[in-house]
């Protein structure tokens, strides 16, 4: 989780329980079909575990993630 909130240089949230995925694509099919209005409903119910917050710069970020799409070309191109 650290690696993700530093390359795209955000905090990444994650929550205790097991099926979180599953919990949030309940919370997405209720915004989507209107049986509630705002995702600002669900707050009370969200409460982070633990939060990973960026400790790399973003110039270092880039670099990575530069270097990642490069060999990520070049391993597509030996298919």
């Amino acid at each position: 989780m650290q690696m993700q909130a530093d390359l795209a240089q955000i905090p990444v949230e994650v929550f205790a329980h097991p099926d979180a995925t599953a919990i949030g694509v309940g919370y997405l099919a209720a915004l989507a079909t209107a049986t509630v209005t705002s995702i600002s409903h669900f707050d009370q119910y969200w409460q982070p575990a633990q939060i990973f917050t960026p400790k790399m710069s973003s110039d270092q970020a880039q670099h990575y993630l530069s270097r990642w799409r490069t060999i990520q070309e070049v391993s597509l191109d030996r298919e």
